[in-house]
């Protein structure tokens, strides 16, 4: 392709991109695969018009063409991708910005820099007002050559977590193409976890994009004017059995023609004292005993949900009632005994760099991807050897996430600080900057304390702490939880 065919390529795609931000920082490092702060609605510029961009493209072409022109291999165009993304600090305005950034997004998807792809692509969406999937889900594929096996693990959890965000919009064909990509990388970089998360991966959006398609063409007929009291029976059947999307299903089970359902339905929207809230959990619990078997678990598990969330606000013979309530929904649910299938551990090792892989193969080194958790992750639990335990509420989406707000948050981003690893739970108040031989499970922007693994203050090695007091490296179990609290569990809980 020629120089000028080849800038014609890459204006054709600006015209359809959504741009970059401005940030003076290295296109290859490694932490900005992991910086994937949105940008502000309201502050993002507005991407430039045709006119502008055309006028921007012919400027900057008569600095590049030659390079294009020479660029004929992957690497080649990698690294014009990297000469072309340094150039933006000298745009004048934002469409010559622009410009610059787009054509360095289209080389860099033509070359072997996944990094640096990635890094582009985050700079775009948080500068200009475009759709940081969009950029990424069609050209991820194009990226060929080697895979560098010091940037692979955060790119193998980046993609991942990329698919995720897709199936949770409901978009699924480009959550496959991203699986897609990420296979094959993974194939390249030779990690068989990776290949088999992807295959993992691939299954779970196959089966969130069946039921989407149930949901939306149960919804058409629930929604439709006129609409059968069965297909609305039906309807939040679905959603409160399969989806435990309660809030929303209540209302069309309330308008069904299912007279049991409709009553409890009714009652539950209506109830608002501790009593009427308890009476329907009780309603809940008796109807799984009767309900049809695939109806039975997800009624206990919104009985147990009910109850526990009344218990903080009982005490006396009140209290000690509603949790015998819930110790007998849960003997129910278990056959025998409340832990029974209850907790999934999804790691369990002195490792945390094998946090959400797939590693299920030793007893002491066990870990599992957190794409194959089910989407209604209520709790999470961190278990030392000596059986002393904490727990945190959680959403499934805030498994491989740093949180920043919150006295008790979870990090589970696997972010590295110097030769550490953190992976824990964060309390705002265990301030340890400074404190020699402490151990900080969050790093950014103070350091603080918490349980879980860590770096040792003023050493930068790997470290373990509980309750904010540094321990001896053991191994540590990580479980979640998708029903409501026992009352012996409740004791563990931070709120």
């Amino acid at each position: 392709m020629s120089g000028n065919a080849l800038w014609s390529a890459v204006l054709a795609a600006a015209l359809v991109l959504g741009g970059l931000s401005a940030r003076a920082q290295s296109p290859n490092q490694l932490p900005d695969v992991l910086d994937q702060t949105p940008g502000n609605s309201s502050t993002r510029n507005a991407i430039p018009s045709e006119e502008e961009l055309k006028r921007a493209h012919d400027g900057i072409r008569v600095i590049f063409e030659d390079d294009a022109a020479r660029a004929r291999t992957a690497k080649d165009k990698s690294s014009l991708a990297s000469q072309i993304f340094e150039k933006r600090e000298i745009a004048s305005n934002s469409a010559e910005k622009y410009a610059l950034l787009t054509a360095s997004l289209n080389f860099a998807a033509k070359g072997e820099d996944v990094v640096l792809f990635l890094k582009i692509t985050d700079e775009v969406s948080r500068e200009y007002a475009v759709d940081r999937i969009s950029l990424v889900a069609p050209r991820i594929g194009d990226l060929s050559g080697p895979v560098n096996p010091n940037t692979w693990p955060a790119i193998s959890e980046r993609l991942q977590s990329l698919t995720q965000d897709c199936v949770e919009d409901g978009r699924f064909d480009e959550a496959n193409q991203i699986t897609n990509a990420f296979a094959a990388l993974a194939k390249r970089a030779k990690d068989s976890r990776a290949v088999n998360a992807a295959t993992t991966l691939r299954k779970g959006v196959a089966d969130k994009k069946k039921a989407f398609e149930k949901a939306s063409e149960l919804s058409a007929a629930a929604n439709a004017p006129g609409a059968d009291l069965k297909k609305i029976t039906e309807y939040g059947r679905f959603l409160c059995f399969n989806q435990r999307a309660w809030v929303k299903g209540l209302p069309y089970l309330a308008r069904g023609e299912d007279a049991s359902l409709s009553e409890l339905a009714r009652n539950e929207i209506r109830g608002s004292s501790a009593d009427q809230r308890v009476a329907v959990a009780e309603a809940w619990a008796s109807y799984a005993e009767k309900a049809p078997p695939t109806d039975r678990q997800a009624a206990r598990d919104h009985a147990v949900e009910i109850l526990t969330a009344i218990l903080p606000s009982l005490d006396g013979l009140a209290k000690i009632r509603v949790e015998k309530l819930v110790d007998d929904v849960l003997m129910a649910s278990n056959g025998s005994g409340k832990e029974m299938g209850a907790w999934t551990v999804v790691f369990r090792s002195a490792d945390p760099k094998i946090w959400n892989t797939d590693s299920p193969n030793d007893a002491q080194n066990y870990a599992v991807p957190l794409a194959g958790l089910p989407a209604n992750v209520k709790f999470l639990r961190i278990k030392r050897a000596n059986g002393s335990a904490i727990i945190l509420p959680i959403t499934k989406n805030s498994l491989d996430k740093s949180a920043l707000t919150g006295r008790y948050r979870f990090q589970g981003a696997k972010i590295v600080s110097y030769s550490a690893t953190l992976l824990g739970i964060v309390d705002a108040t265990a301030e340890v900057i400074g404190k020699q031989g402490q151990v900080a499970v969050g790093v950014a922007p103070e350091s603080l304390s918490g349980w879980g693994f860590g770096v040792v203050i003023l050493s930068g090695a790997q470290g373990v702490c509980w309750h904010g007091k540094p321990i001896s490296m053991e191994p540590l179990e990580i479980a979640v939880l998708t029903r409501g609290l026992t009352p012996e569990e409740r004791k563990f809980l931070l709120e």
